[in-house]
């Protein structure tokens, strides 16, 4: 009560004014204080930042120098691979066959003045029952598969099959199992000759 009449005792609700006014316990109003926060937040951002842009042309130095090696390895391995050349025609070609137990592969060649010129690759890997088979017919089947692959080249061309196995024998057999009768009856239309392999000169 005073002079003027009858008012609250504003030193009672202190603790509740303060509270409505948002204050930290600090003193701080908690809206400047979460600014602050923020404000500490996007400096730190913004710090990286300018530490990386610092260090980008370094990086980006680094990287163009690592594709700039990666490049000149890739143009050297491109220089030492055999180039694939395209036969004359009329020419003898010459395949060559291999085959492991689980893929089979072969290469057509051309030959002039000794030197042997790779053509085409051809492989090939087993299915299940393909891998079951004796070596011969999987040797059999290389030769049917790239036939068939290179159909062209075969029709257009002779054909000499090095092969230290006895394909001629075995495909000329009239005993000779389902398959076996069934390729050679396939392989009967090309110019084929089977002769001794020898090492490829490249």
């Amino acid at each position: 009560m005073t002079f003027f009449g009858i008012h609250d005792d504003p030193t009672r609700y202190r603790g509740q004014h303060c509270q409505d006014q948002g204050h930290s316990r600090h003193g701080i109003p908690y809206q400047h204080q979460r600014s602050l926060t923020a404000d500490r937040k996007n400096s730190r951002a913004q710090l990286i930042h300018l530490k990386i842009h610092r260090k980008e042309p370094t990086i980006l130095q680094n990287i163009k120098k690592e594709c700039q090696q990666a490049f000149e390895e890739f143009k050297v391995y491109l220089t030492r691979l055999p180039l694939l050349v395209k036969p004359t025609p009329g020419d003898t070609l010459y395949l060559y066959i291999s085959s492991t137990s689980q893929a089979v592969s072969s290469v057509l060649v051309r030959e002039e003045e000794g030197t042997q010129t790779p053509i085409y690759y051809v492989s090939k890997v087993f299915n299940g029952a393909e891998s079951r088979y004796p070596s011969i017919e999987k040797m059999t089947l290389a030769l049917v598969i790239t036939a068939r692959k290179l159909r062209p080249y075969f029709l257009s061309h002779p054909m000499g099959v090095r092969t230290n196995t006895s394909l001629k024998q075995v495909l000329g057999k009239p005993e000779a199992s389902g398959r076996l009768v069934k390729w050679a009856i396939e392989l009967s239309e090309y110019d084929i000759s089977y002769l001794p392999r020898t090492t490829i000169k490249a």
